[in-house]
C-alpha cells in the first residue's frame, strides 16, 4: 500500500464536495496533513476494501488484498478509522483475524474512541476471537475514551464465557483496581485483608505500561473518588492509602473528588487527613477547582475545612 496508514481520524470525501479528491478531514486536519501523509486514492480504497474484507469475514479476499497491498496493508482501517482487525475482532471471525495478527497487524489498535480489538470481541460475545487477541497479548487493562475496559465491555452485554477469560486473563492487582474503579467497598477489604495483593501493587500497576488510565487518577484512592465511592475510600484510607498522594502535577484525591463533585468522597478524605490547602503546580486547591467546576457543596465542605485549618 502505498504511503502511511490511513489515520483514524480522516474518512473518503465524494469527488467534488471538498477541497481534496480523496480525504476529508473529521477534526480539523489542513492540507499540508494530507500533503505530509502522501495518501493516494489507491490506498485509501485499498486500506477500505482490506477492512471491509475483514468485516465480512472473507479470509481468502482478504488473503489477496493483503498479498497485493504490501507492508502496510495489515494496517488497513475502515472508512470510520476502524483497524481492520477490530473490524475481524467484532464480527468474531478469528480466522481473518489471525490472518492479519501474522501479517502484523497491532493487537491492541484503537478506534478514535479507544476501542480496541479486544474490546470489540467481548462487546459482540465472540469468546473465540477474545481467546485469539488474548493469546497474542492483548491488553486487557486499556480503556476507552469513556475509561471502558475489555471487561467492563463483556459485562455489559452479558457475555459471560468473554468475563470469564477476561477476567481469568488479569492478576490479583488488576481484580483490585477493578473493585475500587466499581465501587465494591466490600471486596476491596478483603482482596487487601487476603495479604495476596497490596495497594502498592496496584499503585505500580497503574503507572505501568500494562494499563492506561487517566493522567491524574495515579492511584487506586484517585480512583475511588472520581467516582465517589465513599465506602472505598475509607476501606483504603484504613488501610494505609496516603490521603494526599499526587501525581507530577500535584494533582491529589482530594482535588479528584472536588472535580467530580463528590462532596462524600471530600469528606471521607478530609476525615483520613487529607490537607485542604495543598496546591497542584498550578497554584490550584481543591477549593478553588471546586468553586471552578461549580461543585459548591464540595466547596462549602473545604471552605468550611480551610477555615479551620487557619483557625
Amino acid at each position: 500500500m502505498e504511503g502511511k496508514a490511513l489515520p483514524p481520524t480522516w474518512r473518503p470525501c465524494p469527488t467534488g464536495q471538498c477541497a481534496h479528491p480523496v480525504l476529508e478531514p473529521l477534526g480539523g486536519m489542513t492540507m499540508r496533513d494530507y500533503t505530509e501523509l502522501n495518501l493516494s486514492a489507491e490506498a485509501v480504497a485499498a486500506s477500505h476494501a482490506i477492512a471491509a474484507a475483514a468485516t465480512a469475514g472473507d479470509a481468502a479476499a482478504l488473503q489477496n488484498l493483503l498479498d497485493a497491498a504490501g507492508d502496510d496493508g495489515a494496517d488497513a482501517r475502515d472508512a470510520d478509522g476502524a483497524p481492520a482487525l477490530l473490524c475481524a475482532a467484532r464480527g468474531g471471525h478469528a480466522d481473518c483475524a489471525q490472518i492479519l495478527l501474522a501479517r502484523g497487524a497491532a493487537v491492541d489498535g484503537a478506534d478514535r474512541l479507544g476501542v480496541t480489538p479486544l474490546m470489540a470481541a467481548a462487546y459482540a460475545n465472540e469468546p473465540a476471537a477474545v481467546r485469539l487477541l488474548l493469546g497474542a497479548a492483548a491488553n486487557p487493562l486499556l480503556r476507552t475514551t469513556h475509561f471502558e475496559t475489555a471487561l467492563d465491555h463483556a459485562r455489559e452485554v452479558g457475555a459471560a464465557a468473554c468475563v470469564a477469560l477476561l477476567d481469568a486473563a488479569r492478576g490479583d492487582e488488576e481484580r483490585l483496581l477493578d473493585a475500587v474503579v466499581g465501587g465494591e467497598a466490600a471486596r476491596v477489604r478483603a482482596l487487601l485483608d487476603g495479604g495476596g495483593v497490596t495497594l502498592a501493587d496496584v499503585d505500580a500497576l497503574l503507572r505501568s505500561p500494562r494499563t492506561q488510565h487517566h493522567r491524574e487518577r495515579c492511584t487506586a484512592l484517585h480512583w475511588a473518588c472520581a467516582g465517589g465511592h465513599v465506602g472505598v475510600v475509607d476501606a483504603l484510607c484504613e488501610r494505609g492509602a496516603d490521603a494526599d498522594a499526587a501525581d507530577a502535577a500535584g494533582w491529589t484525591p482530594l482535588m479528584e473528588a472536588a472535580t467530580a463533585g463528590e462532596a462524600g468522597a471530600v469528606r471521607a478524605l478530609l476525615a483520613a487527613g487529607a490537607d485542604p490547602r495543598r496546591e497542584n503546580r498550578y497554584g490550584r486547591t481543591a477549593l478553588a477547582l471546586a468553586r471552578q467546576g461549580g461543585r459548591a457543596e464540595c466547596a462549602e465542605v473545604l471552605a468550611a475545612a480551610a477555615a479551620g485549618d487557619a483557625g
